[in-house]
């Protein structure tokens, strides 16, 4: 679109002739675009650890039990990663969102599908291993706090870990 109106403007005026109509063009309706960003955002960071948790700390059954328990909530995980899919790309469509503001909106629900699959694997591992069976106060004390959550989803990685390697001093070059 900005390379059409570059176009554009310089078969007719001989040079570019940017204007505030550009920036419109591509990122108008800001305001929908943040409402949207805000809510998958906030079910990302809460509904996604706390539900975790929940099932974490909530697996009390034995043998076949258990067993269509945990399958209840990866079909409740399943269907939080559909609906992170289906809604906001519904929700571009509806309101037509211009290229950035929809670019903004499907590269974030991308960052987040990728996030929470990386954050719920790696804590299913913990949470399913037959060394948990013993003690409930060992989950707990295994189980991810809200704060290395938070700090995976937005540090620069792909992969959840509760530590990440640091170096004592910082290099900048």
């Amino acid at each position: 679109m900005i390379l059409r109106h570059l176009v554009d403007d310089l078969l007719h005026y001989g040079r570019p002739n940017w204007t505030f109509e550009l920036l419109f063009l591509t990122v108008g309706q800001l305001h929908i675009t943040i409402i949207i960003w805000s809510v998958m955002t906030f079910c990302t960071t809460f509904l996604v650890y706390y539900g975790t948790y929940i099932w974490a700390n909530s697996r009390k059954f034995s043998g076949t039990s258990l067993k269509l328990y945990d399958m209840f909530w990866l079909l409740i995980y399943i269907c939080y990663v559909m609906g992170l899919l289906i809604i906001p790309c519904w929700q571009v469509m509806k309101y037509q969102l211009p290229f950035a503001a929809t670019a903004t909106i499907i590269a974030e629900q991308l960052r987040q599908i990728l996030k929470i699959h990386s954050f719920v694997r790696e804590n299913a591992g913990k949470i399913i291993s037959p060394q948990n069976k013993s003690a409930d106060s060992q989950l707990s004390s295994e189980f991810s706090h809200f704060n290395q959550y938070l700090y995976f989803l937005y540090a620069p990685t792909l992969v959840f870990r509760d530590v990440y390697p640091r170096t004592s001093t910082i290099r900048w070059n």
